[in-house]
């Protein structure tokens, strides 16, 4: 895992090329009175987190099949 980069937005308002450049080192953060404000993500960063997003609500909705499939095999259930 990569140490955060942690940088001024006004690094980004002057120099918006050297931010890009730091991106093969992982997100850049941006901070605005020393509180993160942005993050900058290279797309294949962006690309890796949103399918870790999809992959988590699949199995959230497999966990949530599974506990009422369990409640069904009780007895836990009503007939349309």
């Amino acid at each position: 895992m990569h140490m955060p980069q942690m940088l001024p937005i006004t690094k980004l308002q002057r120099n918006y090329s050297a931010i890009v450049r730091q991106l093969p080192a992982g997100p850049v953060f941006l901070s605005q009175h020393a509180k993160p404000v942005a993050v900058v993500l290279a797309p294949a960063d962006y690309e890796r987190l949103a399918s870790a997003e999809v992959e988590l609500h699949r199995l959230q909705r497999m966990a949530t099949a599974d506990q009422d499939f369990a409640e069904m095999r009780n007895g836990k259930y009503t007939e349309a």
